[in-house]
């Protein structure tokens, strides 16, 4: 029977498989291993993710808040929740102690704060996966009508124009609809093969979101992962403590714990003997640390290389273009580095970020979307 560790576990490893396959199909592209991937596995990386995000918060009022505050309460209460952490705190408050009041204070900002976080990443990924990023489809008749009536308006007409005008319409989407329909070519457009629609201002399509990343959610997809790499870090704050008091040292307290070389030990030798018993029922969730580790050097990585693109006004996929033109990885970094000091500009952030206030960190930003006529 699969328990909430095994989940957590295999939903790490499972949202880690698309980087992987990323890396594969940039780095042998026409392989077209990822293209495939992506096709099959969107979906089911939604269902993950957002079903990760209530695993991390149901252990985290059941497990790792609790021994956070006190290490005995593993034992000392059958049910392992806030209630009953909140109980222990305010008990221990009568004694009015400058601990016990810090306690206090830092077990509600470890509420609001966990609420905060949730709230954001909920809406920022909900934003992310629904937004509508695709450019208007222009059937074959009006096709005929648009043209004609700039040719009507120009005082010249040449067929060098009109074939330029044509070449404006996407090729792969005249395909993909059998002649039927195609879109306007627009600056940073680009044409999705999985999503078989042209992407306005596409940075990638991004597995994680069944969706591409587009002028409709690219703001919300950074700050989603600015919002998934804090609440990871936050998220390796709390699982440390179990991981290092009953994997790293949980041998010491066992020796410790039996040992009574005199009556001054008893109190600390009891406690050791606590601390065991509330590691071995705490038992495989502490190695929940591990993959809090794993997935926030991913998510980290992914936060740089996208603050790469804010500042230099920059696309994935214009990134990928270029490597795949680059003779080497040298090249490329070369180019990158000449990018960063020709386009880098702290307007680019306030472009992509308008209106973004400084009380935004905490109550969900919204950007206007972009209308598309005749879509």
């Amino acid at each position: 029977m699969i328990d909430l560790f095994d989940f957590v576990v295999l939903s790490s490893f499972i949202i880690l498989l698309p980087l992987v396959t990323d890396f594969l199909n940039n780095t042998f592209p026409n392989a077209k291993i990822g293209r495939l991937a992506q096709e099959v596995v969107g979906m089911i990386l939604v269902f993950f993710i957002v079903s990760l995000i209530f695993a991390g918060v149901s252990l985290w009022y059941t497990h790792f808040l609790p021994f956070y505050y006190t290490k005995s309460l593993l034992i000392s209460f059958d049910t392992l929740n806030l209630l009953d952490l909140l109980k222990f705190i305010n008990t221990d408050n009568n004694n009015n102690s400058g601990s016990s009041i810090f306690n206090k204070i830092t077990f509600y900002f470890h509420i609001f704060f966990t609420i905060q976080l949730v709230v954001n990443l909920y809406y920022y990924y909900y934003q992310t996966i629904t937004a509508d990023n695709f450019l208007p489809k222009i059937s074959k008749n009006k096709q005929i009508q648009l043209f004609a009536s700039e040719t009507t308006t120009t005082t010249t007409t040449t067929t060098d124009n009109i074939n330029e005008k044509k070449n404006k319409l996407c090729g792969l989407c005249d395909q993909v609809s059998d002649g039927k329909w195609s879109t306007i070519n627009k600056p940073k457009s680009h044409h999705c093969r999985i999503c078989k629609r042209c992407i306005d201002s596409m940075d990638h399509h991004c597995p994680f979101a069944a969706n591409c990343i587009g002028i409709n959610n690219h703001h919300y997809f950074i700050l989603f992962i600015g919002y998934t790499v804090m609440a990871l870090i936050y998220a390796c704050y709390l699982s440390f403590f179990p991981y290092y008091h009953c994997i790293v040292n949980y041998k010491n307290y066992v020796s410790l714990s039996f040992t009574n070389d005199n009556d001054n030990d008893n109190n600390n030798n009891n406690n050791f003997k606590q601390l065991a018993q509330s590691c071995a029922k705490f038992n495989k969730y502490s190695f929940i640390f591990l993959c809090c580790c794993l997935i926030v050097t991913a998510s980290f990585g992914i936060l740089l290389f996208q603050t790469y693109l804010i500042i230099t006004n920059s696309k994935t996929v214009q990134l990928l273009s270029r490597l795949k033109k680059s003779k080497s990885f040298l090249d490329w970094f070369k180019w990158l580095y000449q990018n960063f000091k020709q386009n880098a500009s702290i307007n680019n952030i306030y472009s992509l970020f308008p209106n973004f206030k400084f009380y935004n960190l905490i109550i969900p930003y919204y950007k206007r979307k972009i209308n598309k006529l005749n879509k």
